[in-house]
């Protein structure tokens, strides 16, 4: 007599609903997968927004913001409204409420060593924020 091994009728069960459960979920876990990829997105195109708007509201692209002598360095904040802070022995000198404290996050410009006039055609870019008044057509041509 030959032995065979074989599935037993409850082992042949046993997979069927095995199979039975995976093939009824892929759906679900595409579809949640799918919520994830879109509030990513959405997470991704807030980040752009408020990257662009802090471009604007610090002025970083205003030729002033450069220090004088150093056109290498990253940009610097322009005191605007007078929120940053000049007092060279607290902690958080030459940053506005709100800035990260750490070395290599962007500062306030020393307010005591440029004017606005200072830096005025040290680049070829006119756009900066003491040559604005009213409205001013960026693009030429």
């Amino acid at each position: 007599m030959v032995r065979r091994f074989a599935f037993t009728l409850i082992e042949l069960i046993f997979a069927i609903v095995i199979i039975g459960i995976s093939v009824i979920s892929l759906p679900m876990m595409s579809q949640t997968i799918a919520k994830g990829v879109d509030a990513n997105i959405i997470q991704e195109g807030i980040f752009g927004a408020a990257a662009q708007l802090n471009e604007a509201v610090t002025a970083h692209w205003d030729e002033n913001s450069i220090e004088v002598g150093m056109p290498d360095t990253s940009a610097r904040v322009i005191d605007i409204d007078g929120l940053c802070n000049n007092n060279a022995n607290d902690s958080d000198f030459r940053q506005m409420p709100g800035h990260i404290n750490q070395p290599l996050h962007r500062r306030c410009l020393d307010s005591s060593l440029v004017t606005p006039d200072d830096n005025a055609g040290t680049t070829d870019i006119s756009i900066d924020l003491n040559n604005m008044s009213g409205t001013k057509d960026i693009f030429q041509g």
